[in-house]
């Protein structure tokens, strides 16, 4: 009964949710998704959330999301305009991944060349955007590792990553959290290995991804992270919409610069 009461919350959000509340009604969405108990509601509450994920992924700059989006303090010079521009196409990027994988599975099979690009894909942008360089000078000032922190931290709000922060500290295996699995798997072997098991097999042991359990704890941790970057990206493209600017202007003027040899 319980269950029945959240899922019909969902089923209302759909039928309310616009260009100007997409945001806060996701993010009431994951919130009521955190509630479900059981694993059937879970799975009908996939149709709504789908619906969700689908709306989220044609949201553009121009659209409100929230009641009361993230506004800038200063005006923003042409680098940092360029900056968030390339930031939502990114995080758009990452979010088609984490779309497709599932698609891929399904159609094919857990290991399968699909599934298998899609979730070394996400691996990398998860790295390279939220994780590297934590321990080195340049990220000394920062909370989180990554590139996405370096450019929201000059503007002022990287308050807003604190949520995807959550995710990827929560305790994962024997000795590492969630995103020091990610970061781990992506040096040991995307981009330091030499395709032998020997580096792979420690970590696999410490996270202990060998037990189905620990490998649906993996999946559901994914999918909370995923919910979490669309929210960023809306936040994102909620605050450059709130600049009231013309992008397509702006960078065109720099492209223009750049030709006529007037930028270094």
């Amino acid at each position: 009964m319980r269950d029945e009461i959240f899922l019909q919350q969902l089923d209302q959000i759909v039928e309310k949710v616009t260009e100007d509340n997409l945001g806060d009604y996701l993010l009431i969405s994951i919130k009521v998704l955190e509630k479900l108990q059981n694993p059937i509601s879970r799975r009908i509450a996939e149709k709504p959330m789908s619906y969700l994920r689908h709306k989220a992924a044609g949201a553009d700059i121009g659209w409100n999301l929230f009641e009361t989006p993230i506004k800038s303090v200063e005006k923003l010079n042409t680098i940092e305009h360029i900056q968030i521009v390339a930031l939502a196409s990114a995080l758009h990027e990452l979010c088609y991944g984490f779309e497709n994988i599932e698609i891929a599975a399904n159609k094919g099979w857990g290991g399968s060349p699909a599934t298998r690009f899609y979730l070394n894909s996400i691996y990398h942008y998860l790295s390279s955007m939220f994780l590297i360089d934590e321990s080195r000078p340049s990220h000394e000032r920062f909370e989180m590792g990554g590139t996405v922190v370096k450019v929201l931290h000059p503007l002022g709000i990287d308050n807003i990553l604190e949520r995807i922060k959550n995710v990827l500290e929560k305790p994962f295996g024997n000795s590492f959290s969630f995103g020091e699995s990610i970061l781990k798997l992506r040096h040991s072997y995307l981009v330091h290995g030499d395709f032998s098991p020997k580096r792979t097999e420690y970590l696999v042991t410490e996270t202990e991804m060998r037990n189905p359990v620990q490998q649906e704890k993996f999946s559901a941790l994914l999918w909370e992270l995923f919910y979490e970057v669309i929210l960023l990206r809306l936040q994102v493209l909620a605050y450059f919409t709130n600049l009231n600017v013309n992008h397509e202007e702006i960078i065109h003027d720099y492209m223009l610069e750049i030709s006529q040899g007037r930028k270094k």
